[in-house]
């Protein structure tokens, strides 16, 4: 069975309302709960905001974040620009800049309990990887109007990355020689190759088996009409005076455990953090608390003897 869902074709973007398209690369796997690593105090604001923030992904670790599929996808429009389909392939390349998508994202993993993770992202071990239900996630999808949001699971492997990027251009063509209207196949076209960018990342980065729920935002404004805020997504703001974010509301109900770090003081008595949740409204003998099961010292200064 393939792993992904079969795209949904979606209207150009008009004067008149807003159309967005997100290329649905959504895997069908996506395990019951997905895990956000972070260090205490994200934890804390975390839970006791009951708000995710979704923050643009070129403020993130991986310094080639949209970049690395963007590339490949004018390479390869390039290969195509030539012959009967020069005319349709240049108009992209063209165009392509005007119609851009900045992804935002708040990141996930499908492992609670990953090495990794805990040193880059949970304050070297002494964090937490808070668990969401992927069925919450999932409803997310389908109840914002002024952005759609997405939740896929990222791409690493590079041939799967080209078979979904040939796939969309494809069906452009298709569609552009069967007589569809060619600047609003185009903006399709361009919309699924920036929103697919966002899912896509350097192979290197796989051990983070990483799982995206994502708002894709336009650059270009004048092109877009916006429509009221819907349904508990912020208004763009900046963190830390510099990275642009929207922000979304959740119920406490959508987290389902939370896992205590290598390092996390609370290993040994959580009686603390159970406090912690019932005075911020959740049900905490519904919340499974955790341990790692990794052997991480503590403290211990490394070094030779």
């Amino acid at each position: 069975m393939n792993r992904y869902t079969v795209p949904r074709s979606s209207p150009a973007i008009g004067a008149t309302r807003e159309k967005q398209l997100m290329a649905l690369n959504e895997k069908s796997d996506i395990p019951d709960t997905v895990y956000h690593y972070c260090g205490e105090g994200g934890f804390e604001r975390i839970l006791k905001s009951k708000q995710i923030w979704l923050s643009d992904v070129h403020h993130m670790n991986d310094s080639s974040e949209q970049k690395w599929l963007i590339d490949k996808a004018i390479k390869r429009l390039q290969e195509l620009n030539q012959g009967d389909i020069g005319q349709y392939i240049q108009s992209i390349i063209v165009n392509h800049e005007r119609m851009a998508l900045d992804p935002h994202a708040f990141c996930f993993s499908r492992n609670a309990d990953i090495l990794s993770q805990w040193h880059t992202y949970a304050d070297d071990g002494k964090g937490y990887s808070i668990g969401y239900s992927s069925s919450w996630l999932e409803n997310q999808k389908h109840r914002h109007g002024r952005h759609y949001v997405a939740l896929w699971e990222v791409e690493y492997d590079e041939d799967r990355q080209m078979e979904l990027l040939n796939y969309y251009i494809d069906q452009y063509l298709t569609r552009v020689r069967e007589g569809g209207d060619q600047r609003n196949e185009r903006e399709k076209l361009i919309l699924a190759i920036y929103s697919l960018s966002a899912a896509c990342k350097n192979p290197r980065y796989r051990e983070e088996q990483e799982i995206r729920l994502m708002i894709c935002e336009p650059r270009n404004k004048d092109i877009y009409t916006a429509k009221a805020n819907q349904r508990g997504i912020s208004e763009m703001f900046y963190r830390d005076n510099e990275i642009p974010c929207f922000s979304l509301a959740f119920p406490e109900d959508a987290i389902t455990s939370i896992h205590l770090g290598p390092r996390n003081s609370a290993k040994n008595d959580n009686s603390a953090l159970k406090t912690f949740l019932t005075e911020n409204g959740y049900i905490s003998n519904q919340i499974r608390i955790i341990n790692s099961d990794i052997p991480y010292r503590w403290g211990r200064k490394r070094g030779h003897h």
